[in-house]
């Protein structure tokens, strides 16, 4: 029988001495980019080879070996290259070449033996992230390699590559190839490759640990999509009123991260009793967190999910959520002030309040005309005006840091999620911070790790205006609990 070796080529998937990789920045913060590791490797080949390690390919061709008594007839590495730009240092079509080379010099193995596919499709931008589009992808490989192989047995290494790829390997290849696919798996610690289809146990552990790496950087619609896909294989673990738990959970924190607070209510609704109620404490508390907010509670969650967004490197998002952080410290600060509006939206100022201070009066007036118009320069102009009068210390010391922010505010109103397009990284973030608009068209620049300060600065104003500190990240006690409830539940 043919034996097929399919492999996920990811950023783990070779391991070389520190003296044999390129020399980096020490400014520069966590892992080289994969395409330049690779590409150094490739150049310095000759000297390098015999000290790159493999590990997880050959772990997997070894596997084979051991099972069918010989090498694989046919190997499949499955790595990516896309469109866009900013994501090209991470792409792993070179490693794959290095990969290929390894493999036909250590096993010699044919050159013809061994194929490297990449993830298309068009509509993603190849993204080797995008799960639909990895989905995608991989049926139609799958599909023509069962066309030109039909009766062979078909190996998935899939712990390499993205989470994505993971999760797409292992469902396509169960869709498309049935019981000839044989899902591997892997882990650096362990020189044994488990097939998975020995024990739905392993398979399960894999899922779970692709939800859980979902959970790590809170990409909760990717670990929603990735459980739901595949709950069946939980049904001996876990009963079905836990499952449509742990669904609501990541319904509820996407929904949560998202600012949709009555979504996250309709998700929990109902939910308390799963497991006996041994969860009930827990659900109470997060339905309640979302039921009633105030100022100090909903700066908070901005906070956090602006930190989480520019943590991600998704700084549109990132942006935005300054913007919503802004407009909202400077609506409580008006509240703190005593500032008057004509109605609750705080859309205008009140015009007898206003004329009864000369001097705030003045502040206002554009020419002959009364601007009561509360948009954010008024609301600037009116609370520091306040502020200094009341000599409130506190609220002189937010708005100080609030105008410092001010220009990333600005920035926004560029970018795609807003008037423009201008294109946003953590260099242009750190500029508009730290420089003058003169500096920045001068082209000027400061280091970009100046843009984590933004994160500080904002916790800094919080804690100035509310005299307390923002507290923990609420997400990692939703994710806390999702992890217990998957690690400790088990029954039905």
């Amino acid at each position: 029988m043919t034996t097929i070796l399919i492999c996920n080529v990811g950023n783990h998937d070779i391991d070389a001495p520190a003296e044999y990789l390129p020399e980096r920045d020490p400014e520069q913060r966590g892992p080289l980019p994969e395409r330049l590791r690779a590409m150094h490797l490739m150049g310095i080949y000759e000297q390098a080879s015999k000290y790159i390690d493999l590990t997880l390919i050959r772990k997997a061709i070894r596997h084979v070996e051991d099972e069918t008594g010989a090498l694989p007839d046919q190997i499949i590495l499955i790595a990516s290259n896309q469109d866009d730009e900013r994501f090209k240092p991470m792409d792993t079509i070179v490693t794959a070449d290095l990969i290929k080379r390894l493999i036909i010099d250590r096993y010699r193995i044919d050159p013809e033996r061994i194929e490297i596919r990449l993830i298309r499709d068009e509509q993603s931008g190849h993204s080797p992230a995008d799960y639909d589009g990895v989905m995608r992808s991989m049926e139609r490989d799958l599909a023509d390699l069962r066309s030109i192989f039909p009766d062979a047995r078909y190996y998935l290494e899939v712990t390499g590559g993205t989470p994505a790829m993971t999760t797409s390997l292992l469902i396509a290849g169960t869709k498309v190839l049935g019981k000839q696919a044989i899902p591997i798996y892997i882990t650096k610690a362990s020189e044994m490759a488990y097939s998975l289809n020995t024990g739905r146990q392993l398979l399960r552990h894999t899922v779970q640990e692709v939800v859980f790496s979902d959970l790590s950087i809170y990409s909760y619609g990717s670990a929603w999509r990735t459980f739901e896909e595949n709950h069946d294989l939980f049904r001996d673990h876990q009963s079905e009123s836990l499952q449509q738990l742990i669904a609501a959970l990541l319904s509820y924190a996407d929904q949560r991260l998202n600012l949709d607070f009555q979504s996250c209510r309709r998700s929990l609704s109902g939910k308390d009793g799963a497991a006996g109620g041994r969860h009930r404490v827990a659900i109470s508390r997060l339905y309640a967190e979302v039921a009633t907010t105030d100022a100090h509670w909903m700066l908070r969650e901005v906070f956090w999910g602006a930190k989480i967004k520019f943590d991600r490197g998704e700084y549109a998002d990132f942006v935005g959520r300054i913007f919503r952080f802004q407009e909202g410290c400077l609506r409580y600060l008006a509240d703190d002030l005593n500032v008057k509006f004509t109605d609750e939206t705080g859309k205008e100022f009140d015009r007898a309040w206003v004329e009864q201070d000369a001097s705030l009066h003045k502040k206002l007036l554009r020419g002959e005309e009364l601007v009561l118009w509360a948009d954010r320069p008024n609301l600037n102009k009116v609370i520091s005006y306040l502020a200094k009068k009341v000599e409130n210390t506190a609220a002189q010391e937010a708005r100080k840091g609030l105008t410092q922010i001010e220009a990333l505010v600005d920035l926004r109103n560029r970018t795609q999620i807003a008037h423009g397009f201008t294109g946003l990284s953590k260099q242009v973030l750190a500029d508009y911070f730290r420089l003058t608009k003169d500096k920045i068209k001068a082209g000027e620049h400061v280091d970009a790790s100046e843009a984590d300060q933004i994160i500080e600065e904002m916790r800094t104003i919080y804690a100035q205006m509310m005299a307390e500190t923002i507290g923990d990240n609420p997400f990692d006690a939703i994710n806390l609990l999702i992890r217990t409830i998957f690690s400790t539940e088990a029954t039905r």
